[in-house]
């Protein structure tokens, strides 16, 4: 039985994904507001709301347990709210959508506990990301367009930022997305939070 430890700032969640993960099998050790002080180092997976980690960086921490056993963060796509730069691209951690249904929540912590990683679907252990994770080499124009679009810029506002036109902007966003398979501004978010790409050459403005 995998051992689950959560850091989330809303108590109603926590105890609704702790007794949602008890039901499908996890044994929740650990449910907590913030990821201050000492945690518990017989979890198998550490489940972080990003807004827990009150002290230092939610990479920081995650560098850290990531030794004892691996992250999925729980990460603010849905609603209203925008990921925003405060849950930038690692390769020590996995995301799901905490307003996903319930059954995608599930998929995301057994495949993270069982070794996988998760960045919208899962990924069985030793397997390589999927096209649009780290495989495809982008232009240093279209890495920076994609990060603007995480911080929830519109396409004019990074156009402004990025000194260039809204029809170039516009233009990096299509090969973006062709790219990468991608179809809305959320699928576009979660690529860029998943980061690490691969340069290809820098794209002339």
């Amino acid at each position: 039985m995998n051992k689950v430890s959560i850091f989330d700032t809303s108590p109603v969640f926590a105890r609704g994904l702790a007794g949602l993960l008890a039901v499908e099998g996890f044994e929740v050790i650990e449910v907590r507001s913030s990821t201050d002080g000492d945690y518990c180092r017989q979890a198998d997976i550490f489940l972080v709301d990003p807004a827990a980690v009150r002290v230092g960086t939610l990479w920081a921490f995650a560098a850290e347990v990531s030794l004892v056993a691996p992250v999925l963060v729980l990460a603010p796509f849905g609603g209203h709210q925008t990921p925003g730069e405060r849950c930038p691209g690692s390769g020590m951690v996995s995301y799901v959508d905490r307003y996903a249904p319930a059954d995608i929540v599930v998929r995301a912590v057994r495949a993270v506990a069982d070794g996988g990683r998760f960045f919208g679907r899962a990924q069985p252990p030793g397997q390589p990301n999927p096209p649009g994770v780290e495989s495809v080499p982008l232009s240093m124009r279209e890495r920076q367009v994609l990060r603007q679009i995480a911080r929830g810029l519109t396409h004019t506002q990074i156009a402004r930022v990025l000194g260039i036109s809204r029809h170039t902007v516009d233009t990096y966003v299509k090969r973006v997305r062709s790219k990468l398979d991608l179809g809305n501004k959320a699928e576009l978010t979660r690529a860029a939070l998943v980061g690490a790409f691969p340069e290809a050459t820098a794209d002339a403005s």
